[in-house]
């Protein structure tokens, strides 16, 4: 991603929590990510259970982030050809 969309997807998700915060629906997904976690801690893993496990959420997450990031570069690029058909961005 250049530069210039990473400073303002960073920008953006800076903000993200002003956002999400009366979302009833975010809140209840992050308390069941608290509860699951905590389930989580208490299984009998063996190590290298626990590994695989913490490594597959952690790729997860890190395809999410860049599926976010492909996203939110589409919607600003969306947002400048509508400027362009109206004429507002040349």
């Amino acid at each position: 991603m250049s530069d210039f969309f990473e400073l303002i997807y960073d920008a953006a998700l800076d903000q993200k929590n002003e956002l999400l915060t009366d979302d009833t629906e975010y809140k209840r997904l992050m308390e069941q990510v608290t509860d699951l976690s905590d389930e989580y801690k208490t299984l009998s893993l063996t190590t290298e259970q626990r590994q695989i496990v913490d490594e597959l959420i952690h790729t997860e997450d890190l395809i999410h982030e860049k599926e976010m990031q492909a996203i939110y570069k589409k919607g600003i690029l969306n947002c400048a050809e509508i400027l362009k058909d109206l004429q507002l961005l040349q």
